[in-house]
């Protein structure tokens, strides 16, 4: 875990490190895999990363839980590539197209109240709309219009929620650690049900608020083909998507997004933007065959 989080703070030489580490202590370590996999993701050596999770297979499945995230990571590798063929075998050899966005669709549809993560609405919608299914993209963004707003008139202040409540949880904490078991429950019991305050949807319904819906309206627009709108929706909060949850190889498909918008965009100031991102995107991440193909395309239809 600590692994993985140095690699989200871009420290991947540290990162690959102590997750090498990991794994010599315990081969089947799967969070230790997944962190070694985010950085071969991150510095672009998607063939080591190809090489690494085939190799140690056996080990990493081993983990139910993140295997199937682990699976995520080999197929990205491949897309990377260019080698989507190999990408969609590792999911379920099945072509691209209608038949398996309604499987996806399925899967995301009773999860439409559900608003753990902006970010996992936001993945949602976009099952949603490459099922072509409109009506239960239009309930999603209705339920969370409405679950965004029932937080907002509670008014609760995070400062008023640590008054409260996260005063009591650190006393709590520090009268247990001293052994002091029965402070610690008096302290906290009564207050149990106001735990809640602290994070979790309040913060959600925020990030909602701030990020979320100009995500969901940029991936509305370009669905529409108005690619434009897409651009001028999400880029002014393009730093800002780091608060809906994920990883920074998870919302990558969010910098990629924005990307494509711009290239397809009607106006010549997106197509600048374009370039000005995928030179950045070049800056950060040199080894990447994606990048090559998205520059190629970029000069075969912007370019005079």
């Amino acid at each position: 875990m600590y692994a993985f989080g140095l690699c989200e703070t871009n420290d991947y030489s540290q990162a690959e490190m102590y997750a090498r580490k990991g794994l010599e202590l315990i081969p089947k370590d799967g969070w230790a895999t997944h962190a070694l996999a985010h950085v071969y993701e991150m510095q672009g050596r998607s063939q080591e990363g190809i090489s690494f999770l085939s190799r140690t297979l056996d080990n990493w499945t081993a983990c139910s839980y993140l295997s199937c995230h682990n699976f995520w990571h080999w197929a990205l590798y491949h897309i990377e590539r260019g080698e989507y063929t190999a990408a969609l075998d590792l999911y379920d050899g099945v072509d691209v197209g209608h038949d398996r966005w309604e499987a996806v669709c399925e899967h995301c549809r009773p999860h439409v109240d559900d608003h753990t993560l902006v970010f996992n609405d936001c993945h949602y919608l976009v099952a949603f709309l490459g099922a072509k299914r409109r009506d239960y993209a239009a309930k999603l963004i209705e339920s969370v219009k409405k679950f965004a707003d029932e937080y907002a008139h509670r008014g609760q202040s995070q400062i008023k929620v640590y008054t409260e409540v996260g005063a009591a949880i650190m006393a709590a904490l520090v009268a247990y650690n001293d052994g002091r078991y029965s402070d610690a429950v008096e302290t906290l019991h009564p207050l149990r049900y106001d735990v809640l305050n602290i994070g979790g949807s309040d913060a959600q319904a925020s990030f909602y608020t701030e990020v979320g819906a100009a995500i969901m309206a940029a991936l509305v627009a370009y669905n529409d083909g108005r690619y434009s709108d897409a651009v001028e929706t999400l880029h002014p909060l393009r730093y800002d998507v780091l608060n809906i949850g994920g990883s920074d190889a998870q919302r990558d498909l969010f910098n990629l997004f924005l990307i494509h918008a711009a290239q397809k965009s009607n106006l010549r100031q997106h197509h600048n933007l374009a370039r000005s991102l995928l030179m950045e995107r070049n800056a950060l991440k040199q080894e990447s065959p994606m990048l090559d193909r998205l520059l190629e395309n970029m000069m075969d239809h912007h370019v005079k």
